[in-house]
């Protein structure tokens, strides 16, 4: 080999060297403008997850304070009930203790009179129904109590859950002064 021979390689080794540079150049090039537009795309949708969280949080405080609102007349009307239902039982142990009387009425004309067969019997007959209506109406007026006793431990409870709502609803006040739908 001449010296011409070995110029002639090195320049080829030079060039094949240099292309091989420029290619690696360009892969470069064109790697860093895929990650930059990931990059991009990458913040971009953070920042509408971050706008759509945003968004949710200022919803969501808004209608905390009508939720508060609404439970609040929730057990004003539940307390309101509960006094009812109190009047109701009042009223229902007064009938019963009328309709106990007038069996004892009923039994006391029963025995007045023997010369009054037919209405002895009608009164008789009388008697047993009141009976059964004083029956029932024992019956219903342990119900009344029952439903009393129900509605005073759901007034108890409604009242524990606004004092919850209330506790939960404090840390999302700070953000209604920035709420733009009030």
């Amino acid at each position: 080999m001449s010296y011409i021979d070995n110029d002639r390689l090195i320049d080829e080794a030079l060039q094949r060297f240099d292309t091989i540079q420029r290619l690696q150049n360009d892969g470069a090039t064109e790697l860093s403008g895929r990650v930059t537009f990931i990059y991009r795309a990458t913040f971009i949708g953070f920042g509408l997850v971050v706008a759509a969280l945003f968004f949710m949080v200022l919803v969501m405080t808004t209608q905390m304070s009508h939720m508060t609102k609404v439970i609040t007349i929730m057990n004003t009307h539940f307390t309101q009930m509960n006094r009812d239902m109190n009047q109701m039982l009042t009223a229902m142990e007064q009938m019963d203790n009328h309709v106990e009387s007038m069996a004892a009425i009923v039994r006391r004309i029963d025995t007045m009179n023997s010369s009054v067969g037919q209405m002895s019997g009608d009164m008789t007959t009388m008697n047993h129904t009141m009976q059964r209506l004083d029956s029932d109406i024992g019956q219903l007026s342990s119900a009344v109590t029952d439903m009393r006793y129900s509605f005073q431990l759901m007034d108890n409870s409604m009242g524990v859950m606004t004092h919850d709502v209330n506790r939960m609803s404090q840390p999302m006040r700070l953000f209604n002064q920035f709420s733009p739908f009030q």
